[in-house]
């Protein structure tokens, strides 16, 4: 799946730049023919803009630089995955909607064939981007639980070390509290 690591790459490269603060509209759409460009800089398939025009978008600004970072990572993986499953939906519609033109040398039959070819060759490529989707939402999980243990041990060492400071300022009247007040002063 060539096509969906670019699309999570480029995605990941247009979610560290929006969170530099750089605007939604310098970013380029992610198009087809433009992710199978290796050296591409950052973009955004169109079915991601509302979530990071999203006050909890903006809002990830405030973790962590490692929860941050797994946020990131799983929010371009889901945005490559939407996007293929969107695209392959887009695909089973026009297959839908195809037709003889006028003046072709195909016959109705043959194009049914090719149209139930083509439809059956897009249902399996949906069965296993429903199958990424799912597994992509457990991996969005798993990121959501390790996010918040991050940020409640981090709190808990802010408090520990809030409380350590505490009790270093206040001097201890006590043999041990003077030598400790003496070696300050040093």
């Amino acid at each position: 799946m060539y096509f969906r690591h670019a699309l999570r790459t480029r995605s990941r490269l247009a979610l560290d730049q929006l969170m530099d603060g750089a605007p939604l509209a310098s970013l380029a759409e992610c198009t087809p023919d433009s992710i199978l460009n290796t050296t591409a800089s950052a973009c955004l398939p169109r079915s991601a803009l509302d979530i990071v025009s999203s006050p909890a978008f903006r809002g990830a600004r405030l973790l962590g630089p490692a929860a941050l970072s797994m946020f990131k990572d799983a929010l371009s993986s889901q945005i490559a995955v939407t996007a293929v499953y969107s695209d392959l939906l887009d695909l089973d519609q026009q297959i839908a909607g195809m037709n003889l033109r006028n003046g072709s040398d195909a016959n109705t039959t043959e194009l049914l064939s090719r149209q139930r070819t083509l439809q059956d060759q897009v249902v399996r490529l949906l069965a296993q981007a429903e199958l990424q989707v799912k597994l992509q939402e457990s991996k969005l999980q798993l990121a959501r639980t390790q996010l918040l243990a991050l940020e409640r041990s981090r709190n808990d060492l802010q408090t520990k070390a809030n409380t350590l400071q505490a009790q270093r300022i206040l001097p201890v009247f006590s043999f041990a509290g003077i030598l400790q007040l003496l070696q300050d002063r040093n």
